[in-house]
């Protein structure tokens, strides 16, 4: 999304990224008045260049390509994991990881490759030795120095235990913290005293003082991050470790800085007797890395189009001169190079690409006109942010109704805003109705909103959440393996993590954010009394049986991992109705499947649905100029039983979060888009939900109704227009009646 929101930002709100950069304001003159930016006389014409694009189809990348990409993406992400290098268990980790590697690219046939393949593959496997050895030569060298971390091992623990959520007893924690400040204390003592030179087997020289320094203050990084997951929102580690904490802080940076300044005065050569370095740990579990010759395979001829194309966009405001024109000329060199872009674009001969790069080329091409249609369009006036003294006002403006239609096409949806709307406020109905059953089920009769009351108070504690998120994570991921839904990668499931959010954050994101990381909102210490409360219940055990399969698994994160290692080039046209659609088609899957355990878990999951429901309304009311942000806020509160507080932050986000105005819409839309493409190929049975769901992740980030074409293979054509009516027909609601 990254990418799509700067370019929304680049060409559509120009004024709102140039000003950091904008030449001085001209001087007044006293007696003409403000003189005027007078453009330079033998300044040349812009004259964009665009590549040869044909020539970039012509020579694709390798079949080895995707290989190496799939081992970038999977070194990447364990190294994310298992960032302590040089705790034992980190580092047996990685060394089998690449240990694996090494030997899957080994079996692979050179015979069966092109003469690019065998390339890509010798320098795949160069790569994965360079690796390799860098992790080995890494441990041999801390190894020269682990004498002088006594207390490298309890870091290493507590590390370990807070990434698999282990309990813990806070008094024997604050103990063994202590415990490491006297072992700091000692073993710079005995540096400090030593007249031989060699201390705990360590024989100084420059080099290993400088590293033993750059080791303790990696530990300290560690210990740091280890102390800010849990200290202010658990409440009895806050109060027993805060001093120890500090104490442990402060002296393992005094150390690190002892060992630093100790190091000049040492002697440059090793004159100590060879020793043996303890021997590093190894695994013996079995290669968990899929046959690499599955991911032998042609890119798209498109690939080197689409880096092309992200280097030209990207780079346009590094053009020689650029901050210095006018935002007319700006606008002016941004439609040359648009118009330049899609010229040379209709000079590839489409009918020739397979039909992945057809798919990459209409992506292409779609991005290219939108954006170029967006110079035409007039910019509103207005503040879009809060003025710096009233930093909880929520300022947002509303684009109109021909904006909105103008973005609709652009994501491929043939539907008005007012259609999206009925069909909502339809959603809605549906979802109301399923409240009540549940209401009726929990003795609240059909008064839903006395059920969502009622499920807000069955939180657990202060400092249990984090136990809570790992327990439905695990619980999400085993029931879609046991139901045979979708495939879940080992590493998929291995290299998640957890993170806890800060209450400023909070002021934006009221709920969890995820992805690889699950990003925890609860309450913390510093917040006030009722923002406490108001997090407690919006983050309750049953909303959160909900949030936590939406954002990992196979939610966000298995979307993630995937698009990082199938179809990379599209995540540049990221897509709201993709990334948040199918993380909401999954609650309604497992909603239809079942999952709910009770009336109180439906009512967490119908919760979010009418909270995915208001979302259409209230972004595309407030973008239409029919709702204000208050009466958004009210909306929620009194549609979907928000607290005032979480609502509050859901329309500071919405308009101010630097999010494009679809993307609050694109939850349920792009979920409704999904769920009818179901319809059409699972339960028709022209395909099995695994096969279904594998098939869409494989293809990467797209606009659903290109989806629908890459997996049923649909007939591509040059001039593609879209012409999918997921929803049926819908009459167009008159808002303004609502």
């Amino acid at each position: 999304m990254l990418f799509r929101l700067l370019i929304a930002t680049l060409f559509c709100f120009p004024s709102l990224t140039i000003a950091q950069d904008k030449p001085p304001a001209p001087k007044a003159d006293a007696k003409t008045g403000p003189s005027k930016i007078v453009p330079k006389k033998d300044a040349k014409p812009y004259v964009p260049e665009v590549p040869d694009l044909y020539a970039l189809v012509a020579k694709p990348l390798g079949e080895v390509r995707p290989l190496a990409r799939a081992y970038e993406a999977d070194q990447g992400a364990l190294c994310r994991k298992y960032a302590m290098a040089m705790a034992p268990g980190d580092f047996a980790r990685l060394r089998k990881f690449y240990s694996d590697w090494t030997a899957a690219v080994d079996k692979i046939d050179v015979a069966s490759l092109s003469a690019t393949g065998i390339e890509e593959l010798d320098g795949l496997r160069q790569r994965v030795k360079k690796d390799a050895e860098s992790l080995e030569d890494g441990w041999k060298k801390y190894m020269e120095v682990w004498a002088l971390m006594p207390f490298a091992p309890t870091i290493a623990l507590f590390e370990e235990n807070r990434r698999t959520l282990e309990p813990f007893d806070p008094i024997k924690v604050a103990g063994q913290l202590a415990k490491m400040r006297k072992e700091i204390d000692d073993v710079q003592r005995e540096v400090k005293d030593d007249k031989s030179g060699t201390v705990r087997t360590v024989f100084f020289t420059k080099a290993r003082m400088e590293r033993a320094s750059e080791a303790v203050t990696s530990w300290r990084g560690t210990l740091k991050y280890w102390d800010v997951f849990y200290s202010g929102y658990d409440p009895m580690f806050t109060w027993w470790t805060a001093e120890p904490y500090r104490a442990a802080d402060a002296a393992l940076e005094n150390y690190a800085k002892f060992l630093k300044d100790q190091a000049a005065s040492r002697p440059t050569e090793d004159k100590s007797p060879p020793k043996i370095a303890p021997s590093p740990p190894g695994l013996t579990t079995p290669s968990d890395i899929p046959d690499p010759k599955s991911w032998l395979g042609k890119p798209s001829e498109m690939a080197g189009v689409i880096q092309r194309f992200q280097a030209d966009l990207f780079g346009r405001g590094r053009l020689p001169g650029f901050n210095e024109l006018s935002p007319a000329e700006r606008r002016d060199r941004q439609t040359k190079l648009l118009e330049a872009w899609l010229a040379a674009l209709a000079k590839i001969d489409f009918d020739k690409l397979m039909h992945t790069a057809q798919i990459d080329y209409l992506l292409v091409r779609t991005n290219l006109q939108r954006e170029l249609d967006c110079q035409k369009e007039q910019v509103a006036d207005g503040p879009r942010r809060p003025k710096k003294d009233n930093s909880d006002e929520i300022v947002g403006r509303p684009i109109g109704r021909e904006a909105l239609l103008s973005s609709l096409a652009a994501e491929m949806i043939t539907y008005s805003p007012e259609q999206l709307v009925e069909m909502a406020n339809r959603e809605y109905a549906w979802c109301e109705a399923e409240m009540r059953k549940a209401a009726r089920e929990m003795g609240c009769g059909d008064n839903w909103r006395a059920a969502v009351e009622k499920v807000k108070t069955l939180h657990v504690p202060a400092g249990g959440q984090t136990k809570l998120v790992r327990d439905l994570a695990l619980e999400a991921i085993e029931y879609v393996k046991s139901k045979n839904l979708v495939t879940v990668p080992p590493l998929a499931a291995e290299s998640w993590r957890m993170d806890m959010m800060s209450p400023e954050r909070q002021r934006f994101s009221p709920f969890f954010t995820g992805g690889e990381i699950i990003t925890v909102a609860y309450p913390t210490d510093t917040m006030t009394h009722d923002q406490k409360l108001q997090a407690l219940r919006g983050n309750n055990i049953h909303f959160s049986r909900a949030t936590v399969q939406h954002e990992l698994i196979p939610g966000h994160h298995l979307q993630q991992f995937m698009t990082q290692r199938y179809q990379p080039q599209r995540q540049s046209f990221g897509t709201p109705f993709w990334t948040e659609g199918w993380a909401v088609y999954w609650e309604m899957v497992l909603y239809e499947k079942g999952f709910p355990r009770g009336p109180e878990d439906r009512v967490g999951m119908m919760f979010w649905r009418m909270h995915r429901c208001a979302r259409v309304i209230f972004s595309l009311g407030f973008h239409l100029g029919k709702m204000t942000p208050q009466q958004c806020i009210d909306f929620l509160v009194e549609k979907v039983g928000h607290e005032r507080e979480n609502a509050t932050a859901e329309v500071r986000r919405s308009f101010q979060g630097g999010y494009s105005p679809l993307y609050q819409a694109g939850y349920l839309i792009g979920a409704k888009q999904f769920w009818a493409l179901r319809q059409e190929l699972v339960a028709s049975g022209k395909m099995t939900d695994k096969a279904f769901h594998d098939a869409i992740l494989k293809e990467g980030i797209l606009p659903v109704e290109m989806v629908r074409a890459a997996v049923t293979g649909q007939k591509l054509a040059r001039d593609f227009k879209p012409s999918w009516r997921f929803l049926g027909e819908l009459p167009d609601a008159e808002w303004s009646k609502r």
